[in-house]
């Protein structure tokens, strides 16, 4: 029954819950208790308030608070909170979940970003991080393409390899350095495309 916003409980045979000696009818999921029983009358229930859920029959004075999906944790909204179901959050494009907790997932971080020399050897998901591997030798990994790949052979361009640390081999058209002939793999190649 229903006066005036309150639902009183006239609730299918729920386990009670205790209140002092009283034992009450549980307000059903999405509401709370606005009055516990007594003597004379029954437990009276209200709907949770926006922002706020139950998810089972209760005898709460309050509803708990949804939860926000915080992108400073790296996070998104999945699925918008319900009186009677909390928010669902999912990684942010980019992130995996690393705290999942039932369905949502709580605390997101950032893929891994390979180190020079090594590639992507699985893409990130949103449940797990990206994995790298070691460029073979003779080869390199510029962040940009799928695979290692091999290094100029400067000495067939009559070009002077570049030191160890740069990894570079004599002159390109601007913008451009040509990639070439060091165990130590470029990363900084500037700004777009690779002089092969």
């Amino acid at each position: 029954m229903t006066f005036q916003g309150v639902i009183v409980a006239s609730l299918p045979a729920l386990d009670p819950y205790r209140i002092g000696n009283e034992c009450c009818p549980k307000c059903l999921a999405g509401s709370r208790v606005k009055t516990h029983c007594n003597e004379y009358r029954s437990t009276s229930c209200v709907p949770c308030a926006d922002g706020t859920f139950t998810k089972k029959p209760n005898g709460l004075d309050r509803c708990t608070p949804c939860t926000n999906c915080h992108s400073t944790l790296g996070l998104k909204l999945k699925k918008q909170c319900t009186t009677t179901s909390d928010t669902l959050c999912e990684p942010l494009e980019g992130f995996y979940c690393e705290q999942l907790t039932g369905h949502s997932c709580t605390k997101a971080r950032e893929h891994k970003r390979c180190k020079p020399g090594q590639r992507v050897s699985q893409k990130g998901t949103a449940l797990t991080d990206t994995k790298c591997s070691d460029c073979s030798d003779g080869t390199l990994y510029n962040g940009t393409l799928d695979s290692c790949q091999p290094h100029t052979q400067c000495h067939f361009q009559q070009l002077t390899p570049g030191t160890p640390k740069l990894s570079l081999c004599g002159t390109c058209s601007s913008h451009m350095y040509l990639v070439c002939c060091s165990r130590v793999r470029v990363q900084q190649v500037h700004p777009v495309a690779l002089c092969l």
